[in-house]
């Protein structure tokens, strides 16, 4: 006896189940706790990342403004490097301040250089004396000094055979020694120094 075998045209109810089933796990989304954690995450690593990018840029405009009065300090200082080099005779040399006439050479002019104190700028006057007014060497200066040094074969100090005065003398000062502090970014101390020999432009 032949039996022919129908092919199924129509599924059954357990295999429509089958199928189904099987779509609706391949079509399984994300659940909201893994959702929120997602975002939790994300928001953790945009935060790092921000306080990252905020120090960065902090940190580059603390080295800009500083790189900046860094210059403007080195630029000041050779300035009054030159004039003293410059000075023929000196008529008052404190610690702050000092009035003295340019060599021939240099055109012969008086000048004074003076700093007021606080936060005061540096002043650099033509024919004049007084702190309040003349051409601003650099600012903020939170302090200027110029130390006087004279030869002295007893001397145990730093300079060799050099001792400091407070003022300035025609007669015995050798050396003129600048100190210079400005005021930085975040209030960083920015320290400048140096020295003119004044052997040969003064004859001290």
């Amino acid at each position: 006896m032949i039996v022919h075998k129908i092919p199924r045209r129509f599924a059954s109810r357990n295999d429509t189940k089958h199928i189904f089933s099987k779509v609706s796990i391949n079509q399984k989304g994300f659940t909201l706790i893994e959702i929120i954690v997602s975002i939790v995450v994300m928001t953790i690593i945009a935060v790092i990342a921000g306080v990252g990018l905020v120090a960065i840029s902090k940190g580059y405009v603390f080295s800009k403004k500083n790189s900046v009065i860094t210059q403007q300090g080195q630029m000041a200082i050779a300035r009054l490097k030159k004039e003293f080099s410059n000075m023929k005779s000196v008529s008052s040399g404190q610690a702050t301040s000092i009035a003295f006439t340019r060599s021939p050479e240099a055109g012969g002019a008086p000048i004074a250089v003076c700093w007021a104190g606080g936060n005061a700028p540096l002043i650099m006057n033509m024919n004049a004396t007084d702190c309040s007014s003349g051409d601003k060497l650099v600012e903020p200066v939170t302090s200027f000094n110029l130390t006087y040094y004279y030869y002295d074969p007893a001397s145990t100090n730093a300079f060799f055979k050099f001792s400091p005065s407070a003022t300035y003398s025609s007669s015995t000062t050798s050396m003129i020694e600048m100190t210079l502090q400005l005021k930085g970014a975040e209030n960083a101390v920015i320290n400048f120094t140096d020295r003119v020999n004044l052997y040969l432009e003064t004859g001290g």
